[in-house]
């Protein structure tokens, strides 16, 4: 998973998310995504997909993420949990390493 996100002056955030399966560079989802940094937490949510690549008849979750702000070891990360109301028994971790910081 990828992030592109960009912090306004008032916390909220606007970006985009990107998905593929390992397994399989053919299928992947990129979605719109918007938010609210609180502290040291970022809250996300994909709210809807721009681009996409799927077998038929299988669909993808839209996340809701609660993505906390680490700075271990030189190196900034993002982690937390996130849960989908389209996908209802999906939830899962995300941790992220930040590539850029600008």
């Amino acid at each position: 998973m990828e992030l592109n996100i960009t912090i306004q002056e008032d916390g909220s955030i606007l970006g985009a998310s990107f998905f593929k399966l390992f397994e399989d560079r053919d299928v992947y989802v990129k979605y719109e995504l918007v938010g609210k940094l609180q502290q040291e937490q970022m809250m996300l949510q994909e709210t809807k997909i721009f681009e996409e690549q799927i077998y038929e008849g299988a669909y993808f979750c839209y996340k809701q993420m609660r993505l906390t702000i680490i700075y271990q070891a030189d190196q900034y990360y993002l982690q937390g949990d996130w849960t989908s109301d389209n996908c209802p028994n999906a939830k899962g971790i995300i941790k992220l390493k930040k590539e850029q910081i600008l």
